[in-house]
C-alpha cells in the first residue's frame, strides 16, 4: 500500500511517523486516537482514495479542530486538485501540497526506465 511506501521512505530519512488506521496493526494507531498525538507530529499524508473524484465531498477522519499553522499536510490525491482534506487543513493555516507533483515525478522515473529498457534491447 501507499502507506507502507511512504512509511519506508521517512524510515530511511530518520523521519519519525506513525501510520493511522482505521484498522490499525501493530506500530499503528486508530483514528479515535490521533487526537492525542497529532500535535506531536507536524507533517500529514493523507495515502487513502477518500475525497478521490467523484466522492469529493469526503474527507478523512481527522480532528481537523486541533490543525495548526505549524502543520504541513499532504493529500496524494490530485484529483480534485484540493481535496477536502486539504481544503479543511488551509483553513487551519496548514501549509497544503497535493499529489500532483508526486504522480510528475512517478511518470517521469517511469519514462527514464522505460527509456533505459528500449536502449537495452537495441
Amino acid at each position: 500500500s501507499v502507506s507502507k511506501t511512504i512509511s519506508y521512505a521517512f524510515r530511511k530519512q530518520n523521519i519519525e511517523h506513525v501510520i493511522v488506521s482505521r484498522t490499525p496493526l501493530k506500530d499503528m494507531i486508530k483514528y479515535a486516537d490521533l487526537k492525542y498525538k497529532i500535535h506531536d507530529y507536524k507533517l500529514i499524508v493523507n495515502t487513502t482514495p477518500v475525497g478521490q473524484y467523484p466522492q469529493i465531498n469526503k474527507s478523512p477522519n481527522i480532528p481537523y479542530d486541533l490543525i495548526t499553522s505549524e502543520h504541513n499536510c499532504i493529500d496524494l490525491i490530485y484529483n480534485p486538485k484540493t481535496s477536502l482534506f486539504l481544503k479543511k487543513c488551509a483553513m487551519k493555516k496548514a501549509h497544503i501540497i497535493n499529489g500532483e507533483h508526486m504522480l510528475l515525478k512517478q511518470a517521469e522515473a517511469s519514462w527514464e526506465i522505460w527509456q533505459q529498457m528500449i536502449k537495452k534491447n537495441v
